[in-house]
């Protein structure tokens, strides 16, 4: 499919350079066999990408593609009456002022990050009309967007010492993306949206990264997240024994939702020993499983918490989540104290 709509791809670009016209992919609906983080993406000779953002990672993802294109954000709210879910706009009861706060506000998280090139907006113009106070915070916000825009023409912004890898099956293929538009409470949506703002170096690798070539350099710490059988969280690959030996060369490891599961009879997460918890499927409902007393805040003397001053959000709770032995630190549980 790649191979394809790359030839027929290039064909139409052609028709629309000859004419005297630049060529753009609107990258958002469909977009399956472009790939834009592929390698071969620079094969088709666009000239630009537009991608509609909400969010930080969203900004990411365009900022991500390969080559030498112009890159241009398409903010929100969209010029129509209503948003993507039917709620008012630019229509009775609506607040686009306050919508396109809201979007900015977590967009320029991931400009901060990534080089852009445009900003810009889609629909009906003509709606803005009798909004004056929209068009002038749209003012600002171009002013905003141009003065960030300067300061990473004077160079990359400060970035910590360190990188962050995120395993997936997919690796830099689906660097920041997930499966659609941002859905809070979904693990890697969550975490990317995290990252996409941060002053740290993200790589995205794949299993197959992992067999060929091991941890990149310069990581300090690799993220595993998702549901069991999900890309995410990787499925079957986590059957090849290569893939769990790499954990035992350092490096810090967070998984999120079910990390390296694969269940077979007696385990679930390939990595529960270096994770400290598994999970129960079912083979394990007679057996007893390990008390554990969670402190009632978060352990400040430990440094994954030491800067956590009130309880964090866990986010979506693992059903049969069970702690290995006595020798795992539980800093902070929640709900019942025996999961």
């Amino acid at each position: 499919m790649h191979d394809f709509v790359i030839e027929f791809g290039r064909k139409c670009i052609e028709r629309v350079q000859t004419a005297g016209k630049k060529a753009f992919v609107f990258y958002d609906d469909h977009w399956i066999g472009v790939e834009p983080n592929s390698p071969r993406f620079p094969e088709f000779g666009y000239d630009g990408l537009i991608k509609c953002v909400f969010n930080a990672f969203e900004v990411r993802l365009c900022g991500h593609a390969k080559g030498q294109v112009t890159r241009e954000l398409r903010l929100h709210p969209y010029l129509f009456p209503t948003g993507l879910k039917g709620e008012p706009t630019f229509a009775p009861g609506g607040d686009p002022t306050l919508a396109a706060k809201n979007f900015w506000i977590d967009a320029r998280r991931g400009i901060l990050r990534t080089p852009i090139d445009r900003i810009g907006f889609g629909g009906y113009l003509s709606l803005v009309e009798p909004y004056p106070d929209f068009q002038d915070y749209i003012a600002g916000v171009a002013r905003e967007f141009r003065q960030l825009k300067a300061l990473r023409a004077n160079g990359r912004p400060w970035t910590a010492p360190f990188k962050v890898a995120v395993l997936t099956a997919w690796g830099d293929l689906r660097a920041w993306t997930c499966s659609g538009l941002f859905m809070p409470g979904v693990e890697l949506y969550d975490v990317q949206e995290s990252l996409a703002g941060l002053p740290i170096d993200v790589e995205f690798i794949s299993f197959d990264d992992l067999v060929a070539r091991g941890v990149p350099k310069g990581v300090r710490t690799s993220i595993n997240c998702g549901r069991a059988g999900t890309a995410w969280s990787g499925g079957e690959a986590w059957s090849d024994p290569r893939i769990t030996d790499w954990v035992h060369r350092g490096g810090g490891l967070v998984g999120i939702g079910e990390p390296s599961a694969w269940p077979q009879p007696g385990r679930c997460f390939r990595l529960a020993e270096v994770l400290g918890v598994d999970c129960d499927t079912g083979d394990r409902l007679a057996n007893g499983k390990f008390r554990f007393a969670a402190p009632a805040e978060p352990a400040a003397a430990h440094f994954f918490t030491a800067d956590v001053t009130t309880a964090p959000a866990l986010g979506a709770g693992v059903k049969g989540l069970f702690v290995k032995d006595e020798s795992v630190d539980v800093l902070v549980a929640m709900g019942r104290r025996r999961p």
